[in-house]
């Protein structure tokens, strides 16, 4: 029946039936095959980048942290801040010569230039503290940290927390005193997020 409809057609219906099956449905495979071929090298593509992209963020990440860790390190032995620590908390006038030096010698020079340093704080097992912001809320959540924590490595990262509506990183360093090397404090670096 289909080829009795085919040859009562005019010429002119063929060679358009003709056009159609010979140049159309090959177009309509090949594009289909293209799409399918195209759309699995892009999504190959999108991956491999986004794996390129994680690996660079991380490296760029263990650099930074790497370089802050070996930016603090001389002030876990520094002898102003070793002997701040052992200042009893009763001591105020002691507590405040010590911070001024502090401040003025060591905390400027960390501080300066690095405007991804929200605050700086070391903070002695009896609770007397230096800050380079302070505030009644950045001492609680200190002290809250300094009660809660056992630090079980010279450099933890505590985790994301908001000091004075400020978005930050917390990063904890352990003071060890140089003669005893027992722990005497420990060190809080806010970083702004």
């Amino acid at each position: 029946m289909l080829i009795n409809n085919f040859r009562s057609m005019s010429i002119v219906k063929k060679l358009v039936l003709l056009i159609i099956v010979l140049m159309c449905v090959p177009f309509f495979l090949f594009g289909y095959f293209w799409y399918a071929i195209s759309a699995k090298t892009a999504e190959q593509n999108a991956i491999a980048f986004s794996e390129q992209l994680m690996r660079q963020t991380s490296e760029h990440l263990n650099s930074y942290f790497h370089d802050l860790e070996r930016t603090t390190y001389p002030l876990l032995t520094h002898p102003l801040i070793q002997q701040f620590l052992k200042i009893p908390p009763d001591d105020t006038f002691e507590q405040f010569m010590y911070t001024k030096r502090i401040k003025e010698e060591l905390v400027h020079n960390i501080i300066f230039g690095r405007e991804d340093i929200y605050n700086f704080t070391v903070l002695s097992k009896e609770a007397v503290d230096l800050s380079s912001t302070g505030g009644p809320e950045l001492r609680k959540r200190n002290l809250r940290l300094l009660d809660t924590l056992v630090p079980s490595q010279n450099y933890n990262i505590i985790g994301v927390d908001k000091v004075d509506a400020t978005p930050v990183l917390t990063i904890l360093r352990v003071f060890l005193d140089t003669l005893s090397y027992k722990n005497t404090g420990i060190m809080l670096i806010d970083l702004n997020l």
